[in-house]
């Protein structure tokens, strides 16, 4: 599940990036964000699963 938050964080960025034609700082600080709140969600997540796998 981790995984694939990080590859469909790299695919959203560049699909965004590569659709813009101008705007180009607004897009890249929105998308910084958008990196921000993926990673903010997956940490919790991600010590949750790792105290399951070290009860059992």
């Amino acid at each position: 599940m981790l995984a694939g938050l990080g590859i469909a964080e790299a695919t959203l960025m560049s699909m965004a990036m590569a659709s813009q034609q101008c705007s180009l700082g607004s897009t890249a600080a929105l998308l910084g964000g958008l990196q921000l709140v993926i990673s903010s969600a997956a940490t919790p997540r991600a010590g949750v699963l790792s105290e399951r796998r070290a009860l059992s």
